[in-house]
């Protein structure tokens, strides 16, 4: 009698530890291997967002919390989004996929904004056959924008009537000029707002530079 209960006992005994050794093997060779669900980038921006918890636009720390939200969003992939530009081609982000892409959120009626035009102009001359797509969203519709440009030509391809997504797409705060540059993977690679003046153009070269390397 105590012999079948020990050889019993034996093999739940090395059922139980085949099934350790199992699982120890596909969690030690199989499962580093197996895909992981990519985050989403609203879910990287919730998680970010922590940084301005119990924070108001108010309080003088506020665009400091912006810009540490900004650094943590770095290297998530960027919201696809689909629009129509003024020059009649429709921009399907995604699709820019393999290209740099730089997308510049501005308004005609901010100052600042129009006084880095020239220098994005520049960008866009010095780039013109690399990989780099350059886009501007604009809440003005395509009548303002028309006669705005004959005054500042602007040669970035420009999206009108979408500062939507700006609020709602890429969950950006209420400060223009906001730019964004996504990496050759889809990927957020920078993010800054307002115009840096005489370290526009260098600041955008090497935003760009590093983003070509990813």
């Amino acid at each position: 009698m105590y012999a079948i209960i020990s050889v019993s006992y034996l093999l739940v005994k090395l059922k139980i530890m085949n099934r350790v050794l199992k699982f120890f093997l596909f969690a030690l060779f199989i499962l580093p291997y197996l895909p992981l669900k990519a985050q989403t980038y609203e879910e990287r921006y919730n998680e970010c967002s922590q940084a301005l918890e119990n924070i108001t636009r108010e309080d003088t720390i506020y665009m400091y919390k912006v810009l540490e939200r900004d650094k943590c969003l770095i290297g998530a992939p960027a919201p696809d989004f689909t629009r129509k530009a003024m020059q009649g081609q429709s921009i399907q982000l995604s699709k820019l996929k393999g290209q740099v892409v730089v997308l510049n959120f501005w308004s005609t009626g901010c100052i600042p904004c129009i006084e880095e035009i020239s220098t994005l102009n520049r960008l866009v001359k010095q780039y013109a056959k690399k990989n780099v797509a350059f886009i501007s969203v604009t809440p003005n519709n395509a009548k303002t924008l028309k006669a705005f440009f004959v005054k500042h030509p602007f040669h970035f391809t420009t999206i009108p009537e979408s500062d939507d997504l700006r609020k709602n797409v890429f969950k950006l705060p209420s400060v223009i000029p906001y730019t964004v540059v996504i990496d050759t993977k889809g990927k957020i690679s920078k993010l800054w707002f307002g115009n840096l003046g005489s370290d526009t153009f260098k600041f955008y070269q090497e935003a760009i530079k590093d983003a070509l390397s990813k």
